[in-house]
């Protein structure tokens, strides 16, 4: 084995058994150590070299892997982007999962304490760098950081192995739908034969709409129906990666369960829908042209009948039942070798505009903040991204010929200049004329190298302000910052990091403040968030509406409240500052790490200290660290080490007696015994195997008493500025997030990555 100088030396070694190993889909580990064990492994890297050694821990919603190489005393850290596949040495036995005596399912899958060959599904996968891995797995788990595999073996174990999502270019696993279907005599060997064949001559169609042709048919099923309650409904909405199950009664479990079993491995979940909405489902799908025009036009007598106004949305609901796989397979047939033109993104129906559609549809399905889609020049594909949680996650990578036609698509959608490649430029997209989801995009198009360009789309999605009691603050901190803002006059800040919800609680305040007696405007850049009662300003810096002018035009609309988007530069904070002076009440916010720092970053924008420190009222500097998913966490003893080194992190800096703060946590964190419980991340299907889903805002809050005034008017530096806040109660972020710890609602994990 050769050297691995991707590897960085790790301070601490990290807990082992952090991450619960998945089983695949309908089995399960006989011994519930080979979920938590960690054992030998080796890793390939994407230069092509090897390490074999001992995992630590996985955490694969940071894309992070701690190693110890064999021979090597060193815990090291390995990042996913280095990684091509992670394979662990033991083989470890599964059995399938016991089914319910009642159930149906359970007369279709045999009791076998051991799984066979005829189980498992052929892979073959592309890895960046050229490599072909290749083979059969007995199932598998595909989540968003990647793809888990079982590898059989002769002693009937199986093999865990794990690829990275940007480890691999290409990804293909055998659907072994018509097996299923033939091992539970839902369908012949013919059958089966005929619409392999029926698929190879027409790629662009699905297995799947074939057999709906005549799913009741002999000449289909060989003489055996397709097993009630599962008749053609499941077929007309399932694809490559999942099966969706329209259903009027939600509470026909055995039904559901029996979906999952033939599922082997897909994603199978329902959707509360009619019957005649399923019928009409069907039909769209798979009737002839005539059948669905006759039904398009009994929609608009319908919707004329009732009144109904609605925007035509043909295409997004062709979107909302077509996988992005079948997409990407249209619109290669569409455009065969030749690159995708600006005539698909224009085109309507063109499976471009479809693809386009669907990709922001599962943005907002994954609860996504932003779509990151990145051109590379041919051979290289064209590769879109979600950042959800905060971190990058891959979606989908495209062939090189369709990224022109994808940039245009988008462009016409914000109404963008499509010629102009030169530039960057700046739009909005409100999806509901386009689609079925009420959201709104931000649009950032950046020229890249080669004469392509880059998307960057953010979503806005959330056009309600969130109440001021679910920011998760402690309520001793709400209940000071509700104090602040409720003086008539004065300067409150929030700062944090682009992208840690400040303009989510500065909203929250508003709508705290937001009655008939008071009169709110704000100017923002872009309006994210909209609220009945404020009036709201759209700033636009290329024609002169800078926060600075707007500000100018508020003081002259008789306001009680201003709220400016943020305080960029010298003149927006003067503008500011004397707003707060003249009976204003004035929140804004800043991009700086630490509530002492936005105060002395204001002093360097050439604000006077005497006039800056009669303004202040508070500062709050926020973090948002994800937050443990409420399914799954893991409830566990910490060890005596463990608390103290929570408890030395507490008290660090700040004149706090470590063994009160102890007696404090017991009192409010203990059990009836005294012992405190915290959770660790395990990973499941509601966070997608991270063991983290959503997350938890992380708070400080400096408040302009005396004393920090004073040190304001003498220019002190950010360290006595901290000291004297802490000496006064200031709680700081890490001591805010180790509260959160203790509630168990995150991990140290989390809060050392924000609060570092």
């Amino acid at each position: 084995m050769s050297a691995v100088p991707q590897l960085k030396i790790v301070r601490g070694a990290a807990a082992e058994g952090e991450f619960r190993w998945p089983a695949p889909s309908y089995f399960e580990f006989v011994r519930e150590q080979d979920r938590l064990d960690w054992t030998d492994c080796l890793l390939t890297f994407r230069d092509g070299t090897k390490a074999s050694g001992r995992a630590h821990s996985f955490v694969p919603g940071e894309a992070l892997l701690e190693f110890q190489p064999e021979g090597d005393g060193k815990l090291r850290s390995v990042a996913f982007s280095s990684l091509l596949k992670l394979q662990l040495g033991r083989s470890v036995p599964l059995r399938r999962e016991a089914a319910s005596p009642a159930s149906p399912a359970s007369q279709l899958v045999t009791e076998a304490a051991k799984p066979t060959l005829a189980e498992t599904q052929p892979f073959r996968i592309e890895l960046a760098n050229g490599e072909i891995f290749d083979g059969v797995t007995l199932g598998y788990v595909s989540a968003l950081c990647g793809l888990f595999l079982y590898l059989p073996r002769d002693d009937g174990g199986v093999v865990r192995c794990f690829v990275p999502a940007n480890a691999a270019q290409s990804c293909s696993i055998d659907a072994p739908i018509g097996q299923i279907l033939i091992n539970q005599r839902a369908a012949s060997p013919e059958a089966v034969g005929a619409a392999l064949n029926l698929q190879a001559i027409m790629r662009t169609k699905k297995f799947d709409q074939f057999l709906a042709q005549d799913t009741n048919s002999d000449a289909v099923t060989g003489g055996a129906p397709v097993p009630e309650p599962l008749n053609r409904r499941v077929l007309s909405v399932c694809d490559t990666q999942s099966m969706r199950w329209p259903t009027g009664n939600p509470e026909e479990n055995a039904a559901m369960e029996q979906l999952r079993r033939m599922a082997q491995g897909r994603r199978a979940s329902d959707v509360l829908a009619a019957e005649e909405e399923s019928e009409n489902s069907f039909i769209r799908r798979y009737s002839s042209s005539t059948d669905t025009g006759r039904l398009a036009a009994s929609e608009r007598r319908n919707r004329r009948e009732i009144g109904e106004v609605q925007v035509d949305k043909s295409a997004a609901n062709i979107t909302d039942r077509a996988g992005v796989q079948e997409l990407v397979t249209r619109l290669a047939a569409e455009s065969g070798d030749r690159d995708v033109t600006e005539q698909h993104a224009a085109k309507s129906s063109s499976a471009l505009v479809l693809l386009v559609n669907r990709i922001i549809l599962d943005a907002v399905e994954h609860k996504a903040s932003d779509i990151h889609i990145e051109s590379n020049l041919a051979p290289k594909t064209t590769r879109v991204r979600f950042r959800r949680d905060g971190v990058l996650v891959n979606y989908l990578e495209l062939p090189s010929q369709f990224r022109s036609a994808l940039v245009s698509r988008i462009k016409i959608m914000s109404n963008l200049d499509i010629t102009e490649r030169r530039k960057p430029q700046d739009g909005k997209i409100d999806f509901s004329r386009f689609g079925p989801a009420k959201v709104e995009l931000r649009i950032a198009t950046v020229p890249t190298t080669g004469n392509l360009e880059d998307v960057v789309m953010r979503l806005l999605s959330s056009n309600n302000a969130v109440g001021v009691d679910e920011l998760g603050m402690e309520e001793h901190m709400l209940e000071a910052i509700t104090g602040l803002i409720s003086k008539p006059h004065g300067l409150f800040l929030v700062c944090g990091p682009t992208g840690s919800g400040k303009t989510t609680t500065l909203h929250s305040l508003l709508g705290y403040l937001n009655t008939l007696e008071r009169k709110i405007w704000t100017a923002e850049d872009p309006i994210e968030i909209t609220q009945a009662g404020l009036r709201q300003v759209q700033v636009n810096p290329k024609i002169g509406w800078t926060f600075a002018a707007a500000m100018r035009s508020f003081m002259r609309a008789d306001p009680d409240v201003i709220m400016v988007g943020e305080m960029r530069d010298g003149e927006t904070a003067k503008i500011g500052i004397e707003a707060s002076l003249t009976g204003h009440l004035v929140l804004s916010t800043l991009h700086t790490n630490s509530a002492a720092e936005s105060i002395v970053r204001l002093l360097d924008l050439g604000m006077d200290p005497f006039n800056f420190s009669d303004a202040l009222l508070g500062v709050l500097s926020q973090r948002l660290a994800k937050r443990l998913c409420p399914e799954c966490k893991s409830a566990y003893a910490p060890t005596p080490a463990e608390l103290d080194k929570l408890l030395r992190e507490y008290c660090s800096g700040a004149s706090i007696d470590a063994r009160t703060m102890m007696q404090h946590w017991v009192e409010r964190h203990g059990d009836a015994n005294g012992n405190i419980t915290l959770y660790r991340a395990q990973g499941c299907s509601h966070c997608d195997n991270t063991g983290y889903r959503g997350r938890i805002g992380v708070h400080e809050l400096l408040v302009a008493d005396v004393a920090t005034k004073q040190l304001i008017q003498s220019r002190a530096p950010v360290s006595e500025v901290r000291s004297a806040a802490a000496v006064l109660g200031m709680s700081s972020l890490r001591q805010d997030g180790i509260e959160k710890i203790l509630q168990g609602l995150t991990d140290i994990r989390q809060i050392n990555a924000v609060c570092s």
